[in-house]
């Protein structure tokens, strides 16, 4: 089988249900963007549609995120590593909404299409909440010199205030158009605003938090059980109110604080579910692949982008189930072949560089 193939590709070293959830979420990741941009209008209304918004949803960025946060927690990259970091997520998600849209641009370049370009290029996407995130959790763990208590209860005030902030705070925008974009990355209900930092943040926030606390407390199987077991009872007790909570595009990036906790719940029965499902089958070809996608996420979520949105242009919201199951499969393949290019250009590119350094000493 051609999965086979990634098992050579993917280091068994790695951290593999952690790249299990993150393959899991860029596959989600892919299906939703065809669900909003290619899908016909009457698919989203429909019970198949929700399920699918749905799938693309808690399941997709706030995993994806509390993973990222989960991560931050142990790296010892210092403050300006993070920081140089961040910055270049936050340009690169400014890049990729220009790649992303660059047939649509040229339209409205051109006149053929009227519409304000400032709202595509500088769409609060999910790279530029990474970004401004790892920015938040370096300030927190450079403030608390890794102290545990001073870490948790500085994480713990943050969430708390971002919870209230958003749950009262209104879409108080400003006259001034450059702060109006400015914004939109931080807060409010602004249209182009998708993934804001408040309270986009609780996510990374969480998954940091966890770890810290893993770290310094033994936590037994016995508990991780009990709480996945919790969390499946909130999770089906509630779980018609997280699906049209999620199939509702405009809510669901702006949700209130009743349904991040769904989220949370949702997302540890999730992980719970993913991790045992690595311990049981994990060698298994397909979830090697899962994993290497996992471990490539972020050069597969730009390739996915560039793909799914010039082609959006042109057949906005017209393709039937069918079809974009056919093109679900293609823009997977096509994305896993520009992913794995550009990984081995650059071992290519690293292994060059090593080869000057030693021939210069």
């Amino acid at each position: 089988m051609i999965f086979k193939k990634f098992k050579q590709l993917y280091p068994q070293e790695r951290y593999q249900t952690a790249d299990l959830l993150k393959g899991f979420a860029i596959l989600m990741m892919i299906q939703v963007h065809l669900i909003e941009l290619f899908a016909k209008p009457e698919i989203n209304q429909s019970l198949l549609g929700k399920i699918f918004l749905f799938l693309g949803g808690p399941p997709a960025a706030p995993l994806f995120m509390a993973v990222m946060g989960y991560f931050l927690a142990v790296s010892k990259k210092s403050f300006s590593q993070n920081l140089k970091r961040s910055l270049i997520l936050i340009l690169g998600g400014i890049l990729l909404n220009i790649g992303l849209n660059f047939h649509f641009l040229i339209l409205i370049f051109i006149g053929k299409v009227q519409a304000n370009p400032f709202r595509y290029i500088f769409g609060a996407d999910i790279l530029p909440l990474a970004g401004l995130s790892i920015i938040l959790i370096s300030i927190i763990k450079k403030i608390s010199s890794n102290s545990f208590y001073t870490t948790s209860i500085i994480s713990l005030l943050i969430l708390i205030f971002i919870l209230i902030f958003h749950s009262i705070s209104v879409d108080h925008r400003t006259n001034n158009q450059i702060l109006v974009y400015v914004q939109a990355f931080l807060w409010g209900n602004i249209e182009w605003s998708y993934f804001p930092l408040f309270p986009w943040a609780v996510y990374p926030l969480v998954g940091f938090l966890y770890r810290i606390i893993l770290e310094q407390f033994n936590l037994g199987e016995d508990i991780g059980d009990f709480f996945a077991l919790l969390s499946a009872a909130i999770t089906f007790s509630a779980f018609t109110y997280g699906i049209d909570a999620a199939s509702d595009l405009r809510n669901y990036y702006h949700h209130n604080w009743l349904y991040t906790l769904w989220i949370f719940q949702f997302l540890i029965l999730l992980t719970f579910s993913l991790d045992k499902l690595e311990n049981f089958c994990g060698k298994n070809s397909f979830l090697i692949y899962v994993k290497w996608l996992g471990k490539n996420v972020t050069s597969v979520y730009v390739f996915q982008w560039l793909l799914i949105g010039n082609i959006a242009t042109a057949i906005f919201q017209t393709q039937n189930e069918f079809a974009l199951a056919v093109w679900f499969l293609v823009i997977t393949i096509i994305t896993s072949i520009l992913a794995y290019s550009y990984e081995t250009l650059s071992k290519i590119r690293k292994r060059d560089i090593d080869q000057q350094q030693l021939s210069r000493n």
